[in-house]
């Protein structure tokens, strides 16, 4: 069982190259009956390759040669995925992975002529390895990294829990992105 990476996605640039990734992103899958979010639609937009449904996926396991290296994650699908904010220039949606955030899924992305223009920002937070971070890329690369291992949680004998602290760079963190629900 992984350790759940949870990830705030956002997406922003000119409308066509947005309506290509979000186009590219929404996968139908027979299994569910519903358009679900996966990595394979933008790194194979034009679906060369077969990939399984996500029920399939869960059942055979990762590939993860091919996983690892293009997409940064196990599988293709993420888990819990939730559209915060979608117009004509900006996309945002959390969603969770197995381990790690997808940083070398949006290098990918961004080398894709039909997504130019587009500015990736993502932040993402592990709690089983005591990860957080973000990263803002563009088409030239990764603009601005940060990011700590250490979470800023004290453990509070009372509650028999962990807590935030606040005033910890986590607790600042989790402030500015927006993580209201932290877990995994």
């Amino acid at each position: 069982m992984p350790n759940w990476c949870v990830n705030k996605l956002t997406v922003r640039g000119p409308e066509e190259a947005l309506s290509n990734f979000i186009k590219c992103s929404f996968v139908y899958d027979n299994d569910y009956g519903e358009n679900i979010f996966s990595f394979a639609g933008t790194v194979d937009p034009k679906h060369e390759r077969e990939y399984p449904t996500r029920k399939k996926a869960s059942k055979i396991g990762p590939t993860l040669g091919l996983n690892w290296t293009v997409w940064g994650v196990r599988d293709p699908y993420v888990s819990e995925e939730k559209i915060e904010e979608q117009s004509s220039n900006k996309f945002v949606m959390w969603f969770k992975t197995a381990w790690s955030p997808p940083i070398f899924w949006a290098e990918n992305v961004l080398a894709k002529e039909m997504f130019d223009g587009l500015r990736v920002d993502l932040a993402y937070c592990e709690q089983g390895m005591d990860i957080y971070g973000s990263v803002s890329l563009t088409k030239r690369g990764r603009q601005k990294v940060e990011g700590n291992c250490s979470l800023g949680l004290n453990y509070n004998e009372d509650q028999d829990e962990y807590i935030i602290d606040w005033d910890s760079p986590f607790g600042e963190f989790i402030e500015k992105w927006g993580f209201t629900e932290y877990g995994g």
